[in-house]
């Protein structure tokens, strides 16, 4: 390891910061970002950067940064299923060796399309805006956006634990003789049932000629190639040569960002023990004194999995102090390889939760809550919550945090097509019935209709 010369920023910028094309900037994307409209020959505005293709194709949100492109989230009418669409920027449209670039990214992901683990490209077409790429979308986010800026440091299980899925997929890429060249936290993809992805193949580099894909070179002497924070020695002195023990160093990088949350550099603090070794070894300056493959990072990555011991913490008693309660959810997390607030699609956030003995309902009555200045409607009576009980959880559980709003039921129902219980059984809901003031079960109320006006952004 060692400290860049000048000193690199920090690792987890995903700001694209330090990635030149060609020796041309790209400039840092900020939060709300939105790419400036090409125009056309006569000077007008292209109307849209989305390609709709005749409808097929319908936008879901804003779309996100991605290399030298930016990336939709849509809807695809035919195959009634989400897909990811690529476009390349506006401002690398009349770029001849941007779109080159792009050009390859699209035969490399075809070529590599049944790896298990690589995003699989379904179709790559061009419009009157210019290039563009659908492919599978992945449902879940990246290494980047598992660990924010404002977050501890990944357990070193689960850090381990995910660069070794990631290992073994960039193993298959480099037995093809690829080297992928900007493996960073932002271009490995974690879903929601676990599975690790690789994307973002715009810079990969082939280590031989192919009869099927023929890679012209587009890097001038000189140029940067590559996000600075993670590329190796090598690759920053010279991207034309580089090998597949440059992706090693990369994810090694990768791997100690996601341990220590600092960057790179001589001295060791922070590391885990169980991972001072093979972080050490992944980011020798000198290739030859690396792993020689893929595999041999992930067979150490497994050496060190199974060789520590694992001792489960013990289950939370309650009533107890919050700072226990924060305590044994921390060290669950630890023990479990996982962080404590987990992403989840649809903008839904969910919190692991220890198992132990809690308390649940409540002791107090009716007229005691109506003493404390709570309002009930007539005929409704307060028994839901007693007796006051305790409950053991056996395991540990994710639970919710994020209140679940309109848009985003309705985006759970299309694209799952489940109907909910009141739907099913014809007798309908709880809604609002304004005339009597109170609430009654109906046929026609269900999430759509509740009796009283409510926006997209209203909770279910």
């Amino acid at each position: 390891m060692r400290d860049a010369n000048p000193p690199r920023n920090n690792p987890h910028d995903e700001s694209e910061q330090g990635q030149q094309v060609k020796q041309t900037n790209v400039s840092p994307r900020r939060p709300g970002w939105q790419p400036p409209l090409p125009t056309a020959a006569d000077g007008q505005p292209v109307p849209s950067l989305f390609p709709s293709c005749h409808g097929r194709y319908r936008q879901e949100g804003e779309p996100q940064p991605g290399g030298m492109g930016m990336v939709y989230k849509a809807w695809d009418e035919k195959l009634k299923a989400h897909v990811a669409i690529k476009r390349i920027l506006p401002e690398h449209v009349r770029d001849a060796a941007a779109r080159q670039r792009f050009s390859n990214e699209a035969r490399i992901q075809n070529a590599l399309g049944n790896i298990d683990g690589i995003v699989r490209l379904k179709h790559y077409d061009e419009d009157e805006v210019g290039p563009y790429l659908i492919l599978d979308w992945i449902d879940g986010h990246s290494l980047a956006e598992l660990q924010p800026r404002s977050s501890a440091p990944l357990h070193w299980r689960q850090a381990a634990a995910l660069c070794q899925r990631a290992a073994k997929i960039l193993q298959k890429a480099h037995s093809l003789n690829f080297v992928h060249r900007d493996i960073k936290p932002g271009n490995i993809l974690l879903d929601m049932q676990g599975g690790v992805w690789i994307c973002d193949f715009g810079l990969v580099r082939s280590t031989k000629d192919s009869p099927a894909i023929s890679l012209p070179s587009l890097t001038e002497a000189g140029a940067l190639l590559g996000t600075l924070q993670y590329i190796s020695p090598e690759q920053e002195e010279d991207p034309t040569t580089v090998q597949p023990t440059s992706d090693i160093y990369s994810l090694g990088v990768t791997l100690h960002y996601q341990v220590t949350g600092q960057r790179i550099s001589l001295h060791t603090r922070g590391i885990p023990k169980e991972l001072l070794p093979i972080i050490v070894r992944a980011t020798e300056p000198d290739p030859r004194d690396r792993f020689a493959s893929m595999t041999e990072f992930a067979q150490a990555l497994e050496v060190a999995l199974q060789s520590a011991p694992v001792t489960a913490p013990a289950p939370l008693q309650c009533p107890c102090h919050e700072r226990w309660v924060t305590e044994t959810q921390q060290a669950w997390g630890r023990h479990l390889g996982v962080g404590i607030e987990l992403p989840g699609p649809h903008g839904l956030n969910f919190r692991l939760l220890p198992p132990g003995s809690f308390l649940m309902g409540s002791t107090e009555s009716q007229s005691q809550l109506q003493a404390a200045g709570f309002v009930f409607p007539p005929a409704v009576v307060v028994t839901d919550e007693q007796p006051q009980h305790r409950v053991q959880l056996s395991k540990p559980f994710w639970m919710g945090t994020t209140a679940v709003t309109k848009r985003a039921f309705a985006a759970f129902v299309n694209a799952t097509g489940y109907v909910t219980e009141p739907e099913r059984d014809g007798k309908g809901g709880w809604g609002y019935v304004e005339k009597k003031r109170l609430s009654e079960q109906r046929a026609e109320f269900s999430w759509r209709n509740t009796g009283f006006a409510q926006t997209d952004d209203h909770p279910v």
